[in-house]
C-alpha cells in the first residue's frame, strides 16, 4: 500500500504578491491587507467581501442566528426612529428659550460617549441601522451639549 503524503504548506505571513507582467514579486505585509483575504494554502490574495472586518468566527455565528419575526424588525425600526428623534423637542426649546441651566452637562456627555460606543459597536458587526440611527442621536446630543456650552 503506497502512502501519498501532502507537501508541508507554505507560511501564510507573507505570501509573494505578483504585479501583472511588470516588475518583480512584491511582498506586502499583512497589516496592510485589512480589506483582502489570503486562501487557505496562502498562494493567492483575494478581495474581501463588505464585512471583511468582522472575524470568520464571528461571520459563521451570524450566518447560523436565526431570523427574526418581521414583527421585530418593525418594532426594532420604530424604537430606532423614536428614540433618534426623541431629542429634537429639547433642541427646539432650549434655541426657542436660550436657557440650559435644567439640563445636565455631565449626564450629556456620559450619554454621547455611550452612543459613540454604539457606533463602535454597530461598525464591528456591520450593522447599518445601529450605525446611522446611533449617529443621527450623537450629532443631536452634540448639538444638546454644544447649546448648554453657549447658553450655560
Amino acid at each position: 500500500m503506497t502512502v501519498i503524503r501532502r507537501p508541508p504548506p507554505r507560511p501564510i505571513s507573507d505570501p509573494p504578491i505578483t504585479k501583472p507582467a511588470i516588475g518583480p514579486v512584491h511582498r506586502l505585509p499583512r497589516r496592510y491587507c485589512a480589506p483582502f483575504i489570503w486562501s487557505t494554502d496562502g498562494s493567492t490574495l483575494h478581495r474581501a467581501g463588505l464585512f471583511w472586518h468582522i472575524s470568520p468566527s464571528t461571520q459563521r455565528a451570524l450566518s447560523k442566528a436565526p431570523a427574526l419575526h418581521p414583527l421585530f424588525e418593525v418594532v426594532g425600526a420604530v424604537a430606532a426612529i423614536l428614540t433618534t428623534l426623541c431629542w429634537l423637542p429639547q433642541i427646539r426649546k432650549i434655541l426657542r428659550e436660550r436657557k440650559t441651566s435644567d439640563i445636565s452637562l455631565g449626564t450629556n456627555a456620559a450619554l454621547a460617549t455611550g452612543i459613540s460606543l454604539w457606533i463602535v459597536y454597530g461598525v464591528a458587526i456591520g450593522s447599518l441601522p445601529v450605525i446611522l440611527s446611533n449617529s443621527v442621536t450623537l450629532l443631536f446630543i452634540l448639538a444638546i451639549v454644544g447649546l448648554k456650552l453657549r447658553y450655560g
